[in-house]
């Protein structure tokens, strides 16, 4: 594909990031060290990220500044989520507005492949008591001691019993009648 620098630049804030194409994702950085770039397909090693290259200019249309593609196949249904950057220096994907909490109190950015869709045993019903659904996972073999949902632990990792997460989820043991395994900070 001969795509010049502003060519991505302008799809990339047409259409956000990472732009998809059959099988490949790209994305595209603009500035002039691009971030280190991993994810889910690389098991988040900072050792080993996503390589960039510089996307070339075009004749009579001059990219304003370095622009940077990186480029990977992914299966049609897959769910990715990356970041740009280290886990102690992390960088917003301009591009890409989809962040989701990864747990331990950072963000990660994701997408979709064409085929992808969110699982519909991730789906909650409307209607349906939060206790209900840990009665029901308990059914199925669900440890919730090793589960979390907080979306601000404490540096020791306890979960924060403030955030709304939280909320929800001793709200949902109460409704169940469960012991509530979770490790909470002291309020």
């Amino acid at each position: 594909m001969n795509i010049s620098a502003q060519d991505w630049l302008d799809r990339a804030r047409a259409l956000g990031t990472p732009l998809i194409d059959d099988n490949t994702a790209t994305f595209v950085w603009h500035g002039e060290d691009p971030p280190i770039l991993r994810g889910d397909w690389n098991d988040w090693d900072e050792g080993s990220p996503l390589p960039w290259q510089r996307a070339k200019g075009a004749r009579g249309k001059p990219a304003t500044g370095p622009v940077w593609t990186a480029t990977l196949e992914l299966a049609a249904d897959a769910y990715m989520e990356y970041c740009f950057g280290t886990d102690d220096e992390r960088v917003d994907d301009p591009f890409n507005p989809r962040r989701v909490s990864n747990g331990m109190g950072k963000t990660n950015h994701w997408f979709y492949m064409p085929q992808g869709e969110p699982t519909p045993l991730a789906r909650r019903q409307r209607g349906v008591p939060k206790g209900e659904i840990i009665r029901r996972g308990l059914e199925l073999g669900v440890d919730y001691s090793i589960t979390h949902s907080c979306y601000n632990p404490t540096p020791d990792g306890l979960a924060c019993a403030k955030c709304d997460s939280c909320l929800l989820r001793k709200q949902g043991f109460g409704e169940a009648g469960i012991e509530d395994p979770t490790k909470y900070a002291e309020i």
